[in-house]
C-alpha cells in the first residue's frame, strides 16, 4: 500500500530541476515565451530578546541555521468523488535566506499559479532537535509577459511552553504567523529597477499568506 501511495505522489510531483532564485532581475528575465517575472522578498523574523532562558535556546537555534523556501507551479484538477487532485508541474524554485535578513528575489517562470511548498533548514549546523519546518506558507501567480510585485512574506515563529515541548519533543513545538506587506519601492530598487520609469506598469498582486501554521519538527529529515 505504501509503495502504491509513493508511486502516485511521484507521478503527481513529476521530475523537476531546482533553479536558484536570483536576488537581482536578470536581463533575460521574462524573455522566454509564456514566461513572466515575479519580484518579492522573504523574511524570517526571530526575536532577539527572550526573557525565558529555557525558550531562548530554541530561538538561538533558529538563528543558527540557514533556510530555503521551495516554490512550484501547480494545477487543481476537477474533483472526483468530492476529492480534488493537485498536480505539481515544472521546475522547483529555491530561495535561500538567513533569519533576520530580508531576502529579495526575482523569479522568471512559466505562467501559472504557484505555491511556496515548504521552508526547511538548509544545513545541519545546529544539532538541536527542534527545527523550523513549515508547509504551504504562501502562494502567488505568474502572468506571461509581465513583471509582478508579490510583496514581502514575513514568517514569525512562536514556540509553545517549555513543558509542552518536553511532552512532544518530536512533533509540534509551536506555530508561525505568516503575513505579506507591500514594500514595492525598496524591493524594486534592490533587484535593479531603481529608475522610476522602468517600474511604471508593473503590477502588484501580493502573495496569499496562509496565516497561522504549525511548526513541524522532524529531526531526521
Amino acid at each position: 500500500m505504501r509503495l502504491i501511495l509513493l508511486t502516485i505522489l511521484l507521478m503527481l510531483h513529476g521530475c523537476a530541476s531546482t533553479i536558484h532564485a536570483p536576488s537581482k532581475l536578470l536581463e533575460t528575465s521574462g524573455t522566454l515565451q509564456g514566461h513572466g517575472v515575479v519580484v518579492g522578498s522573504i523574511l524570517l523574523s526571530v526575536p532577539t530578546e527572550i526573557s525565558d532562558q529555557r525558550m531562548k535556546k530554541h530561538y538561538d537555534a533558529l538563528r543558527g541555521e540557514r533556510y530555503r523556501a521551495i516554490a512550484r507551479r501547480y494545477v487543481v484538477h476537477p474533483s472526483i468523488l468530492g476529492i480534488s487532485r493537485v498536480e505539481y508541474l515544472g521546475d522547483k524554485y529555491e530561495i535561500d535566506f538567513e533569519p533576520g535578513i530580508e531576502r529579495h528575489f526575482a523569479i522568471s517562470a512559466p505562467e501559472g499559479t504557484y505555491s511556496i511548498l515548504d521552508v526547511w533548514p538548509n544545513t545541519n549546523v545546529v544539532s538541536l532537535q527542534k527545527r523550523l519546518c513549515i508547509q504551504f506558507p504562501a502562494g502567488f501567480r505568474v502572468d506571461s509577459g509581465k513583471i509582478t510585485y508579490i510583496g514581502q512574506l514575513t514568517i514569525t515563529p512562536s514556540f509553545t511552553s517549555h513543558d509542552v515541548m518536553k511532552m512532544m519533543p518530536d512533533i509540534v513545538v509551536g506555530a508561525v504567523m505568516t503575513s505579506v506587506s507591500d514594500n514595492k519601492g525598496e524591493t524594486m530598487n534592490f533587484v535593479g529597477m531603481s529608475n522610476s520609469d522602468r517600474t511604471i506598469g508593473i503590477d502588484t498582486h501580493l502573495m496569499r499568506a496562509a496565516g497561522k501554521l504549525l511548526i513541524n519538527c522532524r529531526p531526521n529529515y
